[in-house]
């Protein structure tokens, strides 16, 4: 029984670094989009808002 546990675990274990290395890359990604966001924050609060620009309509 105990050989037949270790066959499974070793085939498991592609998948499971797969599945990890694809976690990793997300987490990577969402990392940067939250740097990004922040840095423009920073950026928008540095440049400031236009004064009274007034409502955004459209063209008729």
């Amino acid at each position: 029984m105990g050989a037949a546990r270790g066959a499974v675990r070793d085939r498991a274990r592609p998948a499971a670094a797969a599945v990890c290395a694809v976690l990793w890359r997300l987490e990577f990604a969402s990392t940067w989009c939250a740097f990004a966001a922040v840095a423009s924050l920073l950026i928008l609060g540095r440049t400031g808002r236009p004064e009274a620009a007034g409502p955004v309509t459209r063209p008729a």
